[in-house]
């Protein structure tokens, strides 16, 4: 396997894991940003969002855009799916992931 692909798989991983510990607010772009980059990972927040998107394809995340058009705002909130949660609890698998930077 080439070794991008492999960070891709292990940051993946890492990024539902980051979205299961947020809990029922889901986790922030910049939130994810900064717990991939204490794990070695240093992310553009479009390319954190791009993988956000691809584990929503898959199911395992639900990407929601807060917007205030008042103040001019708007994030991007990852939160896990119960698909996700059952891919980190090992009952079920997905190509793409690699959990616990394995």
């Amino acid at each position: 396997m080439n070794s991008q692909i492999a960070v891709n798989h292990i940051v993946r991983g890492l990024i539902l894991g980051i979205s299961q510990a947020a809990g029922e607010g889901g986790a922030g772009i910049p939130i994810i940003k900064a717990m991939l980059a204490q794990e070695g990972h240093e992310l553009k927040e479009s390319d954190i969002l791009a993988h956000c998107r691809y584990l929503e394809g898959k199911g395992l995340v639900r990407v929601e855009n807060i917007r205030n058009p008042i103040q001019h705002i708007s994030r991007d909130i990852a939160h896990i799916t119960p698909k996700g949660i059952d891919v980190l609890e090992g009952t079920e698998q997905v190509e793409g992931i690699i959990l616990g930077g394995e």
